[in-house]
C-alpha cells in the first residue's frame, strides 16, 4: 500500500481501533453463543470516521433461533451504540435478523427482494465480523459453493456471482432515485456515496471475478474468499498492484474531505435542485467524474481486451 494514501490510512487505523473495542465488548456481554454479529459500510471497509455510522447485522446457523436472537440483541445494541453513537439508518437492510438457511435459499426467487440480496452482497464485498467469526467464514464458503458450482469450467468466469453484483450495484442506483424522491431521505450525502464508496464496492467486485478466468471451481472459490476477505483497497492493491495507485488516490482525497463536519452537513442540506450552487457538492461531484474515469482506464489496463470480464459487462 503506497504511503500516499494518507487519509485512507488514518482511517484505517480508525475503524481498527473500533472494532477491536466493539469485538471485546460483545464478547464480554454475549460469551459463547451460536449466532454472528457482523458489519458492513465504512467500518468493514477500513475507510470510517467520527461522522460514521456503524450497519450491523445478524446471521443465525438455525431458523429456530431467529426469535431468541432478535431477543437477545436489545443487549446488544447499547454496547455498539456506546462506542459509535450515530446508530444506522431505521429501516434499512441491517435491522433483521436472518438465518443462513434464509440467506442461502432462493437466489434470483422472487422473494430475493432488495433488502434480502442487498445483505448477501454486502456480506460477501465488505463484511466484517464484530462477534464470532467462525460464522462468518462458514457462511462465505456456503454462499461461494452456491455461486460457484463444480461444474463451471475453467475458461468461465463466475457469472452468476458477477450478475448479483451487477444487480446489486444497478438496483442501489435505481433506489436512490426513489428514497430521495418519494421516500423523504436526504439527497446529497447518498448521491456523493454512491459516486465513490459504492462504486468503488462495485470495482472491487468486477476484480474479484475477473480473477476467477481459467481456474479450476475450487480455485475459482479459493480466490474469491482470499479477496473477499480483504477490505476493499486492499483487494483493490492485491489484483492491481501499483496501477491503482492514480485511481485509489481520488477516493483518498474524498476520504479526507467527507471525515470534516462541515463537508459531511453541506452534502447533507444540499438539495438536487441547488446541486450547482454549492462549492463542496460541486467539487465532489466533479472529482468522482474522475475516478470514476480512472476505475475504467484500470480495468482495460489489468485485462487485456480479450478478457471475458469486458464482454459480460455488456452483454
Amino acid at each position: 500500500m503506497p504511503h500516499a494514501l494518507t487519509n485512507f490510512e488514518a482511517s484505517r487505523i480508525y475503524s481498527d481501533r473500533v472494532l477491536e473495542q466493539l469485538r471485546g465488548n460483545l464478547e464480554k456481554v454475549l460469551g459463547s453463543r451460536s449466532f454472528m454479529i457482523g458489519t458492513n459500510g465504512s467500518f468493514a471497509r477500513r475507510d470510517a470516521s467520527e461522522q460514521s455510522d456503524l450497519d450491523y447485522f445478524v446471521l443465525c446457523t438455525t431458523e429456530a433461533e431467529v426469535d431468541d436472537v432478535k431477543a437477545q440483541m436489545e443487549q446488544v445494541k447499547p454496547e455498539i451504540l456506546r462506542v459509535v453513537p450515530k446508530p444506522p439508518s431505521s429501516g434499512g437492510a441491517f435491522e433483521t435478523v436472518e438465518s443462513l438457511e434464509s440467506m442461502l435459499t432462493n437466489i434470483g426467487g422472487r422473494g430475493d427482494g432488495n433488502d434480502k440480496f442487498t445483505r448477501r452482497m454486502l456480506f460477501l464485498l465488505e463484511g466484517e465480523w464484530l462477534y464470532n467469526e467462525p460464522v462468518l467464514e462458514h457462511v462465505r464458503d456456503r454462499l461461494l459453493e452456491k455461486y460457484i458450482r463444480d461444474t463451471i469450467s475453467d475458461h468461465q468466469i463466475a457469472l452468476f456471482l458477477l450478475n448479483d453484483i451487477i444487480r446489486y450495484y444497478r438496483t442501489i442506483c435505481v433506489d436512490f432515485e426513489f428514497k430521495t424522491h418519494e421516500d423523504g431521505k436526504e439527497w446529497g450525502v447518498r448521491n456523493i456515496k454512491l459516486v465513490f464508496s459504492r462504486k468503488l464496492l462495485y470495482f472491487s467486485g468486477i476484480l474479484a471475478v475477473a480473477e476467477t478466468y481459467r481456474q479450476t471451481a475450487p480455485a475459482k472459490r479459493a480466490r474469491l474468499k482470499e479477496l473477499f476477505a480483504m477490505p476493499v483497497v486492499d483487494r483493490i492493491y492485491s489484483v492491481c498492484g501499483s496501477r491503482a495507485d492514480h485511481a485509489l488516490s481520488f477516493y483518498d482525497e474524498f476520504l479526507g474531505e467527507f471525515a470534516k463536519a462541515d463537508v459531511r452537513e453541506a452534502c447533507r442540506e444540499i438539495k438536487e435542485e441547488d446541486r450547482d450552487k454549492s462549492p463542496i457538492f460541486r467539487g465532489l461531484k466533479n472529482r468522482g467524474h474522475l475516478f470514476s474515469g480512472r476505475l475504467h482506464h484500470l480495468l482495460q489496463d489489468i485485462y487485456e481486451a480479450g478478457h471475458p470480464i469486458h464482454r459480460a459487462l455488456i452483454l
